[in-house]
């Protein structure tokens, strides 16, 4: 109950202060969860969709004459690396962009071994993996024979021992079966790199620091100005309507610059023209019911007093004049407030 019959003692004007200065508060607040807490989500989620998309475009394109040279585009457009590989894990069209590709460092093991993962997971499969250095990996199953460059993603594909230093930067690999035009079961892999976004949104809350500084100032100014232009119409014809309410009837309520503070400011001097009209008609009404009231009152009290003090001497026809006369005016004067009344 106090907050309310606090909240109901603010003015309009320090109403429209609060209400925008709460929505320009909580416009800062979103832009700030945004473009910091949940920049890296949305950016992995865009550069997923984007990576899919990609490998739609392929899928759907898989068994076109100009297929290397879409790649080679598609590729170049969208800042991916790409591999396509058939059945014997042999490359059909590549399009290396980058040299921290990890796709196109794959050998023959791995890409089975990824085959094999993409066709247990339904045919599709997402992949994060940190960018790392490469060595050449020897096995002692091999002879010392090197069978080819491993990446160290923590995950299924780490073999053997293998002396990483990892990066900040991170990579996603999506891995995609894919049919050719004779049937035959191929490999598609796409390789988009994610870039650390902490320097970015150290710049931003940086920026946002700064927006924030302004965009508060410069809220509390139009804050002001507005709540001034629209509160004082409404100011202006509150104190017009509470010198109406005190009697006076030649009080202005002039147009406002609102449609609707005009069709108001119109209804009120209507409103005080008519009350105006009816003091007017009641002040009339009062004189006359005065003049029309006294003067019978006035006849029967004369009449009364004279009854009152000269009944002995008076004759029996001047006697029943005087009554007679009384009894008129009372009459006249209860048809009178009859009327009134009706």
């Amino acid at each position: 109950m106090k907050g309310v019959k606090k909240a109901a003692k603010l003015g309009i004007r320090w109403k429209l202060i609060t209400y925008f200065a709460l929505f320009v508060a909580v416009i800062l607040v979103l832009l700030w969860l945004f473009q910091t807490v949940f920049l890296d989500s949305f950016y992995k989620a865009i550069k997923t969709r984007n990576a899919q998309a990609c490998g739609d475009s392929i899928v759907s394109k898989i068994n076109s004459p100009n297929l290397g040279d879409y790649i080679n585009e598609l590729a170049r457009q969208n800042d991916v690396c790409v591999r396509v590989v058939n059945g014997e894990m042999r490359d059909l069209y590549s399009a290396d962009i980058s040299p921290d590709c990890l796709i196109h460092h794959y050998g023959t093991f791995q890409l089975f071994l990824i085959y094999n993962y993409t066709k247990e997971n339904g045919g599709m499969r997402f992949e994060t993996v940190p960018q790392t250095q490469y060595q050449s990996f020897y096995s002692s199953d091999f002879d010392g024979q090197e069978i080819g460059l491993y990446p160290f993603s923590g995950g299924d594909l780490q073999m053997g021992q293998l002396t990483t230093g990892e990066s900040a930067m991170e990579s996603l690999i999506y891995s995609r079966i894919v049919k050719t035009e004779v049937g035959q079961e191929g490999l598609g892999l796409l390789n988009s790199t994610i870039t650390p976004i902490n320097p970015t949104v150290q710049t931003i809350q940086v920026q946002l620091a700064l927006i924030t500084i302004v965009a508060l100032l410069l809220s509390l100014v139009l804050a002001v100005v507005l709540s001034q232009k629209i509160s004082k119409p409404i100011i202006k014809t509150n104190n017009a309507a509470k010198e109406l309410a005190q009697g006076n009837y030649e009080v202005s309520f002039e147009g406002g610059d609102y449609r609707e503070i005009r069709e108001l400011n119109s209804t009120l001097s209507y409103a005080a023209s008519e009350l105006s009209k009816v003091e007017a008609l009641r002040k009339e009404l009062i004189a006359n019911i005065s003049h029309d009231l006294r003067t019978p009152l006035t006849s029967i009290s004369g009449n009364a007093d004279t009854l009152l003090h000269s009944y002995d001497v008076l004759d029996e026809q001047t006697r029943k004049q005087i009554f007679t006369d009384i009894y008129d005016d009372a009459q006249w004067l209860t048809g009178l407030v009859e009327n009134l009344l009706s």
